[in-house]
């Protein structure tokens, strides 16, 4: 499979949500860009419970929503680590809120077996996939909303 056809991987939770408007601007950034990888900057919206009785209010500006992309040649990050916390400390592609080629994802088990290689999923595969992808690109905006409170795993 060639992720040029538009084979990708994306995971989200139950309770999380892709903002309104994303996928046209996502489908047309895979057809022009045939990336390995897509990350983008995280979103968090908190359940309202009792610890926290005024969670769960969301407001987005459309102007926080669309920005321009950039491409991250994997070297940068292997040569300097400190290079991905100067730009975003989630820079790196994940599998939950990220968005994979299945050539990327092969090309990872057939190197080391596997794909999840922890119970804290994206901890081993942000790292693991730089040693099969030459780049990705990283959206200076949040695609989805992950949602954290006392039944989430955040």
């Amino acid at each position: 499979m060639d992720h040029a056809t538009g084979d990708y991987v994306i995971t989200i939770g139950d309770d999380d949500s892709v903002l309104p408007g994303q996928y046209p601007a996502l489908k047309t950034l895979l057809e022009r860009e045939k990336p390995e990888a897509v990350s983008w900057q995280s979103n968090f919206y908190n359940w309202p419970n009792a610890y926290n009785p005024n969670a769960g209010r969301l407001k987005i500006k459309k102007s926080g929503v669309f920005g321009r992309p950039i491409t991250v040649a994997t070297r940068d990050l292997l040569d300097d680590p400190q290079w991905g916390l100067t730009h975003s400390n989630d820079i790196t592609p994940r599998l939950h809120h990220g968005l994979i080629s299945r050539v990327a994802l092969d090309k990872l088990r057939a190197k080391t077996g596997h794909i999840h290689g922890s119970g804290a999923v994206d901890v081993y595969f942000s790292s693991a996939i730089l040693s099969v992808i030459d780049s990705f690109i990283y959206l200076r905006h949040p695609f989805s909303m992950l949602a954290m409170g006392p039944a989430a795993a955040g």
